[in-house]
């Protein structure tokens, strides 16, 4: 038999969930741009909210990067491991997408924390 402590209890907890989910889901950070870097120079930066593709190309290899949806990822590479292309898509600040082989590292900056 459920007693009203039991209610009150499972009442509690679904409040404090949504609650958790709101301050979590406020505490992540947006970006609003798309930085990519090569050598730790700055290749190019490009609106996170624009859809496009960059085809970077140097010495080392080159990397499809996409924008998509405000989303970023790469879609091709000519790496050997390929780790970048199989890294999942990024879309809030701080986040980066690493080719370790052609010294590639795309970032979302901006929002929130600039």
């Amino acid at each position: 038999m459920i007693k009203m402590a039991d209610i009150v209890l499972a009442a509690v907890i679904v409040v404090l969930s949504v609650v958790f989910i709101f301050v979590f889901a406020a505490s992540t950070p947006v970006g609003n741009k798309v930085v990519i870097t090569l050598d730790n120079e700055v290749y190019g930066e490009y609106p996170l909210l624009t859809d496009n593709e960059i085809e970077v190309k140097t010495d080392l290899g080159f990397n499809t990067v996409v924008i998509k949806e405000g989303s970023v990822f790469v879609l091709s590479a000519d790496c050997p491991d390929k780790y970048c292309v199989k890294h999942k898509k990024i879309s809030n600040a701080s986040e980066t997408i690493v080719c370790l082989p052609h010294r590639l590292v795309i970032e979302i900056r901006g929002g929130k924390n600039g």
